[in-house]
């Protein structure tokens, strides 16, 4: 869940390349924003920070599905729904995505080739 008005990415659009580290933790977690503004149809700036938390919550599902195998399975089967939401303060409102659709995973094959 992102929410409006979000210091992390904030920080994250205001820090540009080559600037000096702020410590190994907060460069981490910039590290880990910076790939969602590659999906902004709008630029990465201050005037588009809902934009960027919008992608950076659609980042972080997408994430979420590939580094958890456990997760995808789940999600593939239909068992859980995996869905992005946004925080807005100004209205105490939260507002969520469509759920992630995943196909199912073709059934594997045995060492004979055999399903």
């Amino acid at each position: 869940m992102g929410h409006e008005t979000c210091g992390a990415v904030k920080t994250a659009v205001e820090t540009k390349p080559g600037a000096p580290l702020m410590g190994p933790n907060l460069g981490a977690l910039i590290g880990a924003i910076k790939p969602a503004f590659d999906r902004m149809s709008t630029p990465a700036d201050l005037a588009h920070l809902r934009d960027a938390i919008l992608a950076n919550v659609e980042q972080v599902v997408n994430d979420i599905l590939v580094k958890s195998a456990v997760v995808k399975h789940l999600a593939q089967a239909g068992e859980i729904q995996v869905v992005g939401a946004f925080y807005e303060f100004s209205t105490g409102g939260v507002r969520f995505s469509e759920p992630v659709q995943l196909a199912a995973e073709p059934a594997a094959k045995d060492a004979s080739g055999h399903k």
